[in-house]
């Protein structure tokens, strides 16, 4: 983007979108927010409004980031209040959905700024996530995120808005990733890309109105340093999601019975381990992934296990390859990065 013209900016709230982890890569000005509060709202929005207003008139890419909304520690008192005043106990979900309704003004406030310059036509608003969140759903008292690979979790949202290009609708039937958003945003603005090495998928075919892909498939995984991996593959067409989780330690009883996987411990040893590793969930009939089939062993587990086993086998042999050179690479954290990141739960 910048070698074609764009200015390209980034507001962020910090943690583990630090500069310090290489996230400032390609920005021509990368700013984020100093402190372990995590209340980076007032700085993160205040400086993209000046940034939007001072480049209305050329082409720009600004990234804005900020943990200042539905992330843990949780602030914001909307829901929590009005629970109050009608006499009932706040939970967890109330101060969560707080969040959300912060996050959900402050990016309306952005909006309404470009619609007020006239620039929306010119203009690509993407909107997404970069993990969800499980709010006491489950029984293990989880308030919580980075321990479990169920839809909580991983199904994020992903909005994108074109006025005056892209007509309004939902896609069914598909799955999109985060890796797609780079080639789409390339596409989108008239860069070429043919000669990068990306992973995703444009999706700007899809966004102008063509129909999706009959089959997609999603891999994901949770790494706590080969004890405690979580893999999964999600599988969706128009009439049918299925979602297949594996752990290797587990399925192979290698894991360390003396060891604690940290914050996901009560859904490893009062569902994984007990399950025997292996989850899988028909998504279109049990949404909440609460009816574990793998002990049935259905014809679509069977044809996705091969693949899942592959990417697992593909990720451990890249690992074994790279992780000398990522411990080398990886950087030190002075004690405000540590500070913040630990107060974000990390």
């Amino acid at each position: 983007l910048s070698k074609n013209g764009y200015s390209t900016q980034a507001f962020t709230g910090g943690g583990y979108v630090s500069a310090r982890f290489g996230f400032a890569r390609g920005f021509s000005r990368y700013e984020e927010f100093q402190g372990s509060d995590h209340k980076d709202a007032s700085f993160v929005f205040s400086n993209a409004k000046k940034y939007l207003a001072a480049n209305k008139d050329r082409r720009y890419f600004l990234f804005i980031h900020t943990f200042d909304g539905p992330h843990k520690p949780y602030r914001r008192e909307f829901f929590v209040r009005q629970q109050e005043a009608a006499g009932k106990k706040a939970v967890q979900r109330d101060w969560y959905d707080g969040g959300v309704r912060a996050a959900d003004i402050l990016v309306n406030d952005v909006f309404q700024d470009l619609a007020t310059q006239g620039v929306l036509e010119n203009t690509v608003f993407i909107i997404t996530a970069d993990h969800g969140q499980e709010v006491e759903d489950r029984g293990y008292h989880f308030a919580d995120h980075g321990h479990t690979l169920y839809d909580d979790l991983v199904r994020v949202p992903l909005i994108i808005r074109y006025d005056g290009h892209i007509k309004p609708r939902e896609v069914d039937g598909f799955q999109a990733q985060h890796i797609d958003i780079v080639p789409t945003v390339l596409d989108l603005a008239g860069v070429d890309h043919a000669s990068a090495t990306l992973q995703g998928e444009s999706l700007k075919a899809i966004l102008l109105g063509d129909e999706p892909a009959a089959d997609t498939r999603v891999f994901s995984e949770w790494t706590e340093f080969g004890t405690f991996d979580l893999f999964a593959l999600r599988t969706m067409g128009p009439d049918y999601a299925y979602k297949l989780i594996y752990c290797p330690s587990v399925v192979n009883k290698t894991y360390p019975e003396n060891k604690s996987p940290g914050r996901g411990d009560k859904y490893w040893y009062r569902k994984l381990i007990p399950e025997g590793g292996v989850e899988f969930y028909d998504l279109k009939k049990d949404p909440g992934e609460k009816n574990n089939l793998a002990k049935s062993n259905p014809p679509a587990m069977k044809s996705m296990l091969p693949a899942l086993l592959d990417h697992i086998r593909g990720i451990a042999s890249a690992s074994a390859t790279d992780t000398e050179s990522l411990i080398k690479s990886s950087p030190e954290l002075d004690k405000d990065l540590r500070e913040q990141l630990r107060s974000l739960g990390y």
